[in-house]
């Protein structure tokens, strides 16, 4: 009798949920993390993995110039990878594949894995490049230098940003900036142009100059090791960096290197999921 009054009760109570709180609810306790997107923004990440792994196999074809189909990837991963898994990644029902996955696929493509993670706009530059005939190794190495160009960019301009002029109280100008290091070393060996700092806040030069990086180190009183860093995708400079800028100057500090390094492994080891933008791919963490 109390089996059976429990029964009933269950009964009710599951009428009281929805078909979708139901159906959710079931699914929860047996898909794969990451998997079935519920809410907008895992609609949009399962999105951006369907365009990059669009561009991905295109890029990277079978040996006979094929498309690499779920069967074969689930052949070619030993069984990491389910058919069924890597199809959902290409229709969209995976929004947070785990890295282990990631890392079984682009073993079986010949795909280095530190690339998987790019955005979906580094993927399709890469893409473009090649049906213009560019080499593929050749346009991932032009667009990684875009990329890391705007990276330092986008430090940069952080920087400038987060400590305003005390004299105007408004960022500081390549101008104002490139003035401050002149007159300080007065040496022309050590003179930098305006122009050249402004290349860099702008993400227009692939390889900015040491010289240049430290200039902005001086003026802004932050290491060399700042440069490491990676801007997260809403503009805003990474956890660590913020807590380093967030305490003021250490520059000169000769723990520096190692108080980065440190926290840069605590942060990793902290942080399962990444949460990025509707262009970019999360991943799930080993």
């Amino acid at each position: 009798m109390g089996k059976f009054r429990r029964g009933r009760e269950a009964d009710a109570q599951a009428s009281r949920l929805s078909i979708v709180e139901v159906k959710l609810a079931a699914d929860s306790e047996t898909r794969e993390p990451g998997t079935v997107p519920i809410t907008e923004r895992q609609a949009a990440w399962a999105t951006a993995w369907v365009r990059t792994f669009d561009a991905v196999l295109e890029l990277y074809p079978r040996s006979d110039d094929g498309v690499w189909n779920g069967e074969e990837i689930e052949l070619a991963t030993a069984d990491r990878v389910s058919a069924a898994y890597f199809e959902g990644l290409l229709h969209g029902r995976v929004y947070a594949p785990t890295e282990e996955k990631l890392e079984a696929i682009a073993g079986a493509i010949g795909l280095p894995a530190k690339f998987l993670g790019r955005e979906v706009a580094w993927w399709e530059g890469v893409r473009a490049r090649h049906r213009r005939r560019v080499g593929l190794e050749e346009a991932i190495i032009r667009v990684e230098a875009e990329r890391d160009a705007e990276r330092v960019g986008r430090l940069a301009r952080e920087l400038i940003e987060r400590f305003p002029n005390k004299a105007t109280g408004s960022p500081s100008t390549t101008e104002q900036i490139a003035a401050i290091n002149n007159e300080r070393f007065q040496r022309s060996a050590e003179e930098v142009r305006p122009e050249d700092l402004r290349a860099v806040c702008e993400g227009l030069a692939p390889k900015p100059a040491d010289q240049w990086l430290l200039v902005l180190c001086e003026v802004f009183g932050v290491p060399f090791d700042y440069w490491r860093g990676e801007p997260d995708h809403l503009g805003r400079i990474n956890p660590l960096l913020d807590w380093v800028l967030s305490r003021g100057s250490y520059a000169g500090s000769p723990d520096a290197t190692a108080v980065v390094d440190t926290l840069i492994d605590e942060l990793a080891r902290r942080e399962k999921v990444i949460l990025v933008p509707d262009d970019c791919c999360p991943v799930v963490r080993k």
